[in-house]
């Protein structure tokens, strides 16, 4: 994988209504791949897309800071993604709580346009892709199922019965969705087919894949009224097996995994902690104290800095991934939720619910710049490269 950690969790918006990236471009000219060619083209300008609240979907042009014209898609945006390559961003859209369908809006990221919905099922939370970008997985919380989407034609190709935004193998030939209270199951990507159901803990609620595919992370979370604890499992994709559950903290929200695939970290909501996995012996380590409420993590793409929103802080924590240790807190705005980072991992940035910015983080030093205004109560991120 390149770039940056691959952060999964629940959708900031979701929590709020059911209980729910950005880059510094370098100025300059990308090298033609033929040393005697005669010229050069510009690197395109690298933007970072927040949704929150309203229906407007704001662009920032990362190398000034500088918020463009907004674009107006369906009601309610919950979920944002980057599809591969780039070239397009697509924004789920609840349309409203009662709607029997919701849709998916596809964000031209040359021309920075909305296209045409393409309607799926109720309430769209979540959305991943094949690696080859041919197909859209979007979670549909209010229907139970996962709407499976040609990317070309905008068609619906099959609706799966699951929970959650599936986790997808790096080759692209499946997903794993979460079927049961206690199974994940694998699902054929050309033909649709469900393989053996795979039993976990109690309660899946998230699922992450390692960078080569080899390994599943399904994180529980059951009812805690029954005393039970949250774990995370991790599955041998080759053999279809869960290995033993591991302790985490109170109510997960996310997690992600390095980019050499050696740890995972858990963020704890309720317990205001982040809990680093070794997946070589399965272990978790001492729970790191990251502020209240911590909400999403980000993993720098040399792996070295993992960096954790509190909500209930207003701050930002870095940790020191060699010595899974925290760093000093870096004040933003109130509310942070959502946090990406460049591809080059010399800056996050961090969405502010409370004050309708985003903050830049300098990575080199984790001081944090001038907010960035966007649209109405921003929640999520993403980035175009």
């Amino acid at each position: 994988m390149t770039g940056p950690a691959q952060p999964i969790g629940r959708p900031a918006t979701a929590q709020k209504c059911l209980g729910i990236a950005a880059a510094i471009a370098i100025a300059g000219f990308v090298a033609p791949s033929d040393p005697q060619a005669a010229t050069t083209r510009p690197r395109p300008p690298v933007t970072a897309y927040v949704i929150g609240v309203s229906d407007m979907v704001t662009p920032v042009r990362v190398a000034t800071g500088r918020a463009l014209a907004g674009i107006r898609v369906a009601q309610a945006p919950l979920a944002i993604a980057v599809a591969p390559g780039g070239k397009t961003v697509y924004v789920a859209s609840w349309v409203n709580i009662s709607h029997p369908r919701g849709v998916v809006t596809p964000i031209g990221t040359t021309a920075r346009r909305a296209g045409r919905p393409i309607r799926v099922n109720a309430g769209p939370l979540g959305i991943a892709f094949t690696p080859d970008g041919r197909q859209a997985y979007v979670w549909c919380a209010a229907s139970g199922t996962v709407t499976v989407v040609n990317v070309s034609s905008g068609r619906v190709i099959r609706v799966i019965r699951g929970w959650g935004t599936p986790a997808i193998t790096p080759t692209g030939r499946t997903a794993y969705v979460i079927s049961s209270l206690h199974t994940v199951t694998p699902v054929s990507t050309a033909t649709g087919k469900r393989g053996k159901p795979i039993r976990v803990a109690l309660g899946p609620i998230l699922t992450a894949l390692s960078p080569d595919g080899r390994t599943l992370f399904v994180v529980s979370d059951p009812d805690p009224g029954k005393h039970l604890r949250s774990v995370v499992t991790p599955v041998n994709v080759r053999t279809g097996t869960a290995g033993r559950p591991i302790l985490v903290g109170i109510h997960p929200d996310a997690l992600a995994v390095t980019p050499d695939g050696k740890t995972v970290y858990v963020v704890n909501t309720s317990s205001g902690t982040v809990t680093p996995i070794t997946t070589a012996t399965g272990r978790p380590g001492r729970p790191i104290p990251v502020g209240q409420y911590p909400y999403a993590i980000a993993i720098t793409p040399d792996g070295k800095t993992a960096y954790v929103t509190s909500d209930g802080s207003a701050k930002v924590t870095p940790i020191n991934t060699a010595t899974n240790t925290a760093g000093k807190p870096i004040k933003v705005g109130a509310g942070p939720q959502d946090i990406a980072i460049t591809p080059d991992g010399k800056a996050a940035y961090v969405t502010s619910f409370y004050t309708n910015t985003i903050t830049p983080i300098r990575i080199a030093t984790n001081t944090a710049g001038k907010p960035i205004r966007v649209a109405y109560e921003p929640e999520q991120i993403v980035i175009a490269p």
